[in-house]
C-alpha cells in the first residue's frame, strides 16, 4: 500500500524506487519490533494485528480488501471493553473501515471541489488506518501493558514481596517455659528411704576363729 501511495504522488523512478525501500524497511523494523513486544505480554491478538498491519502496508501490491487485518485491530484495541480510550480508537477505527475513503477520495479529486491533497488523504485513507492502528497498538496495547507488568502481582519481585509478607504472618512456634531456679530452690526436697538392714543380720554375733594351736 505504500508504493501505491507514492505512485500516485510522483512517478515511477529511481528516486521513488528507493524511498519505497526506506520506508518498507522502517515499517517492518517498527512493526515486527512491536509484534514482539506485545508477544511478550501475551497480547496474541494484538501480535495478529500488528503483523496484518506490516504486511498490508510492505507490500508491493496491496487492495483495499486485505484490509480485512483491520478488524482484527478493531478486536485488540477493544480488548475486555473496559478501558474507555481504547473504546474510544476502537469504535473510531471501525469507523474508518466502514466508511468508503478511497472513493470518497477519487470523486474528490474529479470534482476538483477540494484541494487536491485533501482528495489524496482520502484516497490513502486506508494507508492512513493501518499507520494510525500501529500507533494505537504500541500505545495503547503494548505501552500500557508493559507498565502495569511492571507493578504486577505477576513479576518477581512482587512475588517475593508477598512471599516476605507471608512468611512474616506466619506464626512463632510455641516455646516451652521453664521453671526458674527460685522456684526449685523454694520447693522441698524429697528425701530419699533409708534402706532397712535384716535385724538378725545386725545382733548376730561376729564370728572369730579361735583354734587353739
Amino acid at each position: 500500500m505504500l508504493r501505491g501511495v507514492l505512485l500516485r504522488l510522483a512517478p515511477a523512478g529511481t528516486a521513488s524506487d528507493l524511498l519505497w525501500v526506506a520506508l518498507v524497511l522502517v515499517v517492518a523494523v517498527a512493526g515486527f519490533a512491536l509484534s514482539a513486544r506485545l508477544d511478550r505480554l501475551d497480547e496474541q491478538v494484538a501480535v495478529v494485528a500488528a503483523v496484518g498491519m506490516v504486511a498490508f502496508l510492505i507490500s508491493p501490491v496491496s487492495w483495499v480488501h486485505h484490509l480485512f487485518w483491520g478488524v482484527v485491530v478493531v478486536g485488540a484495541l477493544l480488548g475486555d471493553g473496559r478501558d474507555r480510550r481504547r473504546l474510544l480508537v476502537a469504535v473510531a477505527g471501525a469507523a474508518m473501515l466502514w466508511m468508503r475513503l478511497p472513493w470518497w477520495g477519487v470523486d474528490l479529486l474529479a470534482s476538483h471541489r477540494a484541494p487536491q491533497w485533501a482528495g489524496r488523504v482520502l484516497q490513502s485513507g486506508y494507508t492512513v488506518f493501518a499507520v494510525l492502528a500501529l500507533i494505537a497498538l504500541w500505545w495503547l496495547v503494548a505501552r500500557a501493558g508493559a507498565g502495569g507488568a511492571q507493578i504486577g502481582a505477576g513479576t518477581p519481585s512482587a512475588a517475593a514481596a508477598a512471599n516476605t509478607a507471608s512468611s512474616a504472618q506466619t506464626a512463632a512456634p510455641a516455646r516451652r517455659t521453664v521453671p526458674s531456679d527460685s522456684h526449685l530452690s523454694n520447693a522441698r526436697p524429697i528425701s530419699a528411704p533409708a534402706a532397712e538392714t535384716s535385724s538378725n543380720a545386725s545382733q548376730a554375733p561376729a564370728n572369730t576363729d579361735t583354734g587353739s594351736s
